[in-house]
Parts: structure tokens; sequence; C-alpha cells
């Protein structure tokens, strides 16, 4: 079994995570509201209570999940590595196809 991204569908990959990662922001940004306004409503908890804030819980964990995610993309993006690179740096020693911060980035964005 291989690594299944590739350069071909790395934008697509990317792009899906930073909408997931933006999902969850709302997600629980509005769990945040709606707590806020149960909470001014009712002094007992309640199990609706209960639910937002596990759904919160959930949420931000899965934020900062997908976000360190994002950031270790965008590093290996900018030094034009693969993950396997990345994990064996031994193996592979020099970085042949680096061409910079700038140019890898631009490569990355004009690759179909």
């Amino acid at each position: 079994m291989g690594n299944c991204i590739g350069l071909r569908n790395l934008k697509k990959f990317l792009s899906f995570i930073i909408s997931l990662f933006l999902h969850c922001i709302t997600v629980s940004i509005y769990g945040i509201i709606q707590f806020i306004y149960l909470r001014k409503k009712n002094e007992l908890w309640t199990y609706k209570e209960i639910i937002i804030l596990v759904v919160m819980f959930f949420s931000v964990f899965t934020c900062l999940s997908l976000g360190c995610m994002i950031g270790q993309y965008v590093f290996l993006i900018s030094y034009n590595k693969t993950t396997n690179e990345n994990v064996r740096m031994t193996k592979y020693p020099g970085d042949v196809f680096d061409h910079g911060c700038k140019k890898n980035c631009e490569i990355f964005l004009k690759y179909k």
C-alpha cells in the first residue's frame, strides 16, 4: 500500500481539509452561542446542554487535529517534499526539488 496523497490530488485534499476545518470552527461557534442561550434560559443542566458540550468538545478536538494536519501539509508544500521524504530524511539526503518557499508554492498552485 503506497502513499495515496500525490501531486495530482494534493490540492483537492488540502482544500477538503481546509473546508472541514472551517466547518468545525463554525460548529464550535454555533455551539457556544447555543450553550450560552440555553444557560441563560435554564438553571438546571438539560440533556441539550450536555449534547452541545459533547459536540463542541469533539469539534474543538477535530479543529486542533485538522489545524496540525494543514500546518504539516503547508510545510511539506513549502519545502517541496512528500510525506515519505519527510519521514525518512536519512534515506533521501538533500533537497533536490526544493526551489525556495515562494517558487515551491507557485509550482504547487500552477500544477493542474
